[in-house]
């Protein structure tokens, strides 16, 4: 599948209809084209999961690096049925977050028995998959919505649900006659300020901590510990993504703990190369061995300061 993003082919190419949720549903059920409209990789539980209980089935699930579960749901055209969809998938979210690892796993290798005719270890997979230790699958839920068209009360409605800190995005698509897709910019963002990180104390420090392996925990924690020794910030907060540290409410450095690493962003200027040697000089000290392959910096200059 040719898949464009932005490319203002629609301005002379003829643009088509899905001829139902169905048919979109066909065309992006591959881990493939699926990550490559939402920018990210996922992977695919299953798809058309019938919720017990509910007279409803989800469109698409799939799990995230982090381990959250996204409840994905097609849209043949927003205009037309889009109104509805961010209750839809609200209630879906909050039905899959009651949901344990043996639930996830029986709907995983349920659906690929019935797709390959092949038994699948799902958490081989999804061992292999995770940048995050397998007990946080399911600590939390997302929701998209692909689609085609536009409606003015569900990009309201998202704008809303991203400020309240619910990870909700909308991704518009267009189909061509040659069957190629666009992917268009999201544009429920017009109505609130909403790429502002919240902080707050649902999401702390040790939270992300803990995502790491008990090699990268030790590593984090003394580098976390190390920074505060020599250059006497403020006490680090966290919000969703990552660990923040300020001076005097300004963002100075960013961290992100994964399975295996951690990476470090530093405001311009702030970075300098002996002073992350004497941080790493006193992590290596902290902890006992090799952390060569443990840190990763990011660009100087990516931090926002506000």
């Amino acid at each position: 599948m040719r898949l464009y993003k932005n490319s203002k082919n629609y301005e002379y190419a003829d643009v088509i209809n899905f001829k139902s949720e169905n048919e979109m549903e066909d065309i992006l059920f591959s881990n493939e084209d699926l990550n490559k409209i939402v920018e990210e990789e996922l992977l695919i539980v299953g798809r058309q999961i019938q919720v017990e209980n509910y007279l409803d089935t989800i469109d698409i699930l799939a799990i995230d690096k982090e381990g959250k579960m996204v409840i994905i749901e097609l849209k043949s055209s927003f205009t037309s049925y889009g109104t509805d969809a961010d209750f839809q998938t609200v209630k879906y979210a909050a039905i899959v977050s009651k949901w344990d690892i043996s639930d996830i796993k029986e709907l995983y290798e349920d659906c690929y028995y019935k797709l390959i005719n092949k038994h699948v270890n799902f958490e081989k997979k999804l061992d292999a998959f995770l940048d995050v230790d397998i007990s946080y699958i399911n600590n939390d839920q997302r929701i998209i919505l692909i689609g085609t068209g536009d409606n003015e009360k569900l990009n309201l409605a998202c704008s809303w649900m991203r400020c309240k800190n619910i990870d909700v995005k909308i991704v518009p698509i267009l189909r061509y006659e040659d069957e190629s897709l666009e992917v268009l910019e999201d544009r429920s963002f017009e109505d609130f300020s909403v790429n502002k990180p919240i902080l707050n104390s649902q999401y702390s420090v040790e939270y992300h901590v803990q995502k790491g392996d008990l090699q990268t925990q030790e590593v984090a924690k003394a580098y976390i510990q190390a920074l505060q020794e020599i250059h006497h910030f403020d006490y680090p907060v966290a919000n969703q993504s990552y660990i923040v540290f300020k001076t005097d409410g300004t963002n100075i450095i960013k961290m992100w703990v994964n399975k295996k690493t951690i990476k470090v962003d530093f405001l311009k200027g702030f970075g300098k190369i002996a002073r992350r040697n004497k941080v790493e000089d006193l992590v290596r000290e902290d902890v006992g061995f090799s952390i060569a392959d443990k840190i990763n910096y990011g660009d100087e200059g990516h931090i926002q300061v506000f």
